[in-house]
């Protein structure tokens, strides 16, 4: 069994949202039987890192953005907005904490709702988020051969966002 340990930067939904997105990602995990769907809070990963990340500076959060078309990276599944004003602020974002790719993730980061693991992309739904928060994470999991088998996770941050 591997360990590995990790911080996320991301960004949380609203209370409702949230609850859509995990009904959704339960009815993944039955399939996929992935625990990484049901890990954290429904979330879009913005950065991983080993070291401790500060906050950065966030512009303007747009509200509502509707979240309505289904993106596969990696056999790792997300909601993703076409929104024009949520694409212009995600690349704002994510120029803003210079997104780097690292090898210790647990899932890729995107600009994108994390679902879970699925290589279907045939579901169809929405969901809206009006409420915005930055959140930073630190995870430890396990790995057995190529399955995920434990996850824990710790909440250091947690601020809202106009």
């Amino acid at each position: 069994m591997k360990e590995y340990h990790s911080h996320l930067l991301a960004l949380s939904l609203s209370v409702s949202a949230t609850a859509q997105i995990r009904s959704i990602q339960r009815s993944l995990f039955k399939t996929s039987e992935d625990i990484r769907a049901l890990a954290v809070t429904p979330l879009i990963p913005l950065l991983w890192s080993k070291e401790i990340p500060s906050l950065p500076t966030f512009p303007l959060m747009v509200s509502p953005v509707t979240f309505d078309t289904l993106s596969c990276e990696s056999n790792h599944l997300y909601l993703v907005s076409q929104d024009a004003r949520w694409l212009s602020l995600c690349e704002m974002i994510t120029h803003n904490i210079q997104i780097q790719k690292e090898s210790d993730a647990l899932f890729p980061h995107s600009c994108g709702i994390y679902l879970g693991t699925s290589s279907s992309s045939s579901l169809s739904f929405e969901c809206a988020n009006d409420d915005w928060r930055v959140v930073l994470l630190e995870l430890y999991w396990h790995v057995e051969g190529e399955k995920v088998v434990h996850i824990r996770s710790k909440e250091l941050a947690n601020k809202h966002l106009l």
